[in-house]
């Protein structure tokens, strides 16, 4: 797995009310790419095309260390098909998990949407069916862990490109379900 990691200096929140502990906060609620076009040239971000990024920052707003010692994208596959990932995870090169984020920093996770194919109707219901990942996140902190985001994509032909819909968990997720072990930790 590759790793990218930026770290911000942000001011520290340690004297809010509710700042017990380590308390994370995510910069996004889901990950929606929306369509990217497959056709093109590659490697252009931005563009709405085939590869792109987005980056989550998870800041921590109190005291204590936060430390995120799992990370992982489950169902992650284009098409239905297992072993084509749709989506990749990233932090900075030579950062490994366990990340320790200080106070009043925040640390930065990539997801990239990276397919070969356009995504297909697997449904038969006369649309192209999105790609479906979910990020799950444990760490120590004291108001989430672990903590589950939504990632959508869809790679389609240029001619039909349409703004991202809305991108949720699926409706039979139980994140309770979910251990450190799914995520190798």
């Amino acid at each position: 797995m590759t790793m990218l990691l930026a770290t911000t200096l942000l001011g520290c929140g340690g004297d809010e009310p509710d700042c017990e502990g380590a308390v994370i906060e995510l910069s996004v609620e889901e990950v929606a790419f929306g369509d990217l076009a497959l056709s093109g040239q590659r490697g252009v971000e931005g563009d709405f095309q085939v590869p792109e990024r987005r980056t989550i920052f998870a800041r921590n707003r109190c005291g204590a260390p936060l430390i995120i010692d799992a990370a992982c994208l489950l169902n992650n596959t284009h098409n239905g098909d297992p072993s084509d990932p749709a989506f990749y995870l990233e932090y900075e090169p030579g950062v490994d998990l366990p990340i320790s984020i200080r106070p009043g920093r925040d640390a930065a996770l990539r997801v990239t949407f990276d397919v070969e194919s356009v995504n297909q109707d697997l449904d038969n219901d006369e649309t192209i069916d999105e790609d479906q990942s979910i990020l799950v996140l444990f760490s120590n902190a004291s108001n989430a862990s672990p903590i589950a985001i939504p990632v959508c994509a869809r790679a389609v032909d240029s001619d039909t490109l349409m703004p991202p819909g809305a991108c949720t968990l699926p409706e039979d997720f139980d994140l309770s379900a979910v251990s450190k072990s799914a995520c190798g930790g």
